[in-house]
């Protein structure tokens, strides 16, 4: 087993494993071709790394605008307010499971999709979202307005029945 030291601690794990671990911060370009990289503490959350990988991409690199692409880990106000202060955009993943009854419930009326197989079908809306932000003097709550993309498979169905989720 590896011993910990100021880099490889231990934190969450997504496989369960209590050895130290390192996480990674990486940019990528729109053809997957890695930018830049920088590695973090393990027990530094996932969340954690975007912004300081977003000022030092920016510094050095000068990329212009930049669009976030990244999974549910990154989903929280600070990284989109970061993201849309610095005029940059972000696709963030959103489960459906911890979204509210209002993003559930559109994401469960059929009104709106436009089937493009018969596998998939995909819709999406403008709507106006509160985000908590950290300052100064503690959260704040401010609204962004984002367009939020809702796309199913068909193999998703029976889960989110199952689930309790589908109609």
């Amino acid at each position: 087993m590896d011993e910990q030291d100021e880099l490889r601690t231990k934190g969450h794990s997504k496989e369960h494993r209590s050895d130290p671990i390192v996480q990674i911060g990486l940019f990528m370009d729109t053809h997957g071709i890695p930018i830049t990289y920088r590695l973090f503490p393990g027990n530094t959350l996932d969340k954690q790394t975007l912004i300081p990988m977003l000022g030092i991409i920016q510094r050095e690199f000068s990329l212009g605008r930049i669009i976030v692409v990244a999974d549910k880990g990154m989903t929280n106000g600070d990284n989109i307010a970061y993201a849309l202060a610095a005029k940059n955009g972000y696709v963030l993943s959103y489960s459906i499971r911890g979204a509210d009854k209002s993003c559930k419930d559109y994401v469960l009326d059929q009104t709106g999709y436009v089937v493009k197989n018969e596998e998939f079908k995909i819709k999406f809306r403008l709507y106006p979202r509160e985000i908590s932000v950290s300052t100064t003097g503690g959260k704040k709550k401010i609204q962004v307005d984002e367009k939020q993309v809702v796309s199913m498979a068909r193999n998703m169905l029976p889960k989110l029945r199952r689930n309790g989720q589908g109609r």
